[in-house]
């Protein structure tokens, strides 16, 4: 019980948009940096207009329905979010996830809200195949408390939901290739396959934990990306609490070095750094965070 309970506590720090603490004293200042990208948390009717035309010939309509209706619900509640493409000059958005949370919990005390893994399921459940799951895994344990409370998946998609999503045994090892074989036996094993529209993918980071005998990948971020007009749009859901974001990138490098700048951020750990997956396959353009 006492194990469950840190793999919980490690779980709501890292999963979905909470990152562990910053190593500030081995920055490479020279190296490549982000700017000049934006994004906006679609708290405008423009926003959201903006949304239906990029996912509306690629998401099945009632999938895109609950999603954008799941964004108009979190926003209404909240102020202070941004309804235009504002710059994003660092890896974060300074939001004040005391304020949030509070009135969140004002509005539905019940209810925990959403995360980057329900967000995404919803929007790629018709393109995503997976064997069921009956049990309910350890990491998605918080997944499965919103997810009872909203019925927003049916019986199936919820077991689906399970498989796709539940911690892969790995080795102890930082090699990240090891691991990366580990998640495509855990794809095969369990049947995963993408048949995703032209332009669509699932990014995922990938984190190593080795809190339990066994160690274990998880997915703790995840979000969609879409590609038009030679730009790329992530959209995230940052965490339970925090907003939806849509980030506008210019290449899959700088959505590389975005999310391993957000999430590539521990010193001295035995257990290796988070890598991105491209739906099936390790992202082309990863590379390490350049700032450690």
């Amino acid at each position: 019980m006492k194990k469950l309970f840190v793999l919980l506590a490690v779980f709501l720090l890292i999963g979905c948009g909470v990152q562990k603490p910053k190593d500030t004293t081995n920055s490479n200042e020279g190296n490549e940096k982000i700017d000049a990208i934006v994004y906006h948390n679609a708290a405008s009717e423009e926003n959201i207009n903006e949304m239906k035309e990029l996912l509306k010939d690629k998401i099945h309509e009632s999938s895109l329905s609950i999603f954008l209706n799941d964004v108009m619900e979190y926003n209404k509640s909240l102020s202070n979010l941004s309804g235009s493409y504002k710059e994003l000059t660092a890896e974060n958005v300074n939001y004040d996830e005391l304020a949030i949370s509070e009135s969140l919990l004002a509005i539905n005390p019940d209810y925990i809200g959403n995360n980057c893994r329900i967000t995404t399921f919803t929007l790629i459940k018709d393109f995503v195949s997976v064997d069921a799951k009956e049990e309910v895994p350890y990491n998605l344990l918080f997944d499965n408390l919103s997810l009872s409370e909203s019925h927003k998946f049916t019986d199936e998609e919820l077991k689906r939901f399970y498989g796709y999503y539940e911690q892969v045994e790995t080795t102890k090892t930082k090699d990240i290739s090891v691991h990366l074989e580990a998640m495509k036996k855990h794809l095969a094993d369990h049947h995963i396959k993408y048949q995703l529209p032209k332009h669509v993918s699932v990014i995922s980071v990938v984190f190593h934990d080795d809190l339990e005998e066994v160690d274990h990948l998880f997915i703790g971020h995840t979000g969609l990306l879409v590609e038009k007009d030679e730009s790329y749009y992530f959209i995230e859901k940052l965490s339970f609490d925090l907003p939806y974001q849509v980030i506008k990138f210019s290449s899959k490098l700088e959505l590389n070095d975005y999310l391993m700048e957000k999430y590539d951020v521990s010193w001295g750990q035995e257990t290796a750094s988070p890598f991105i997956m491209e739906n099936d396959e390790l992202l082309k353009e990863y590379r390490p965070n350049q700032k450690k």
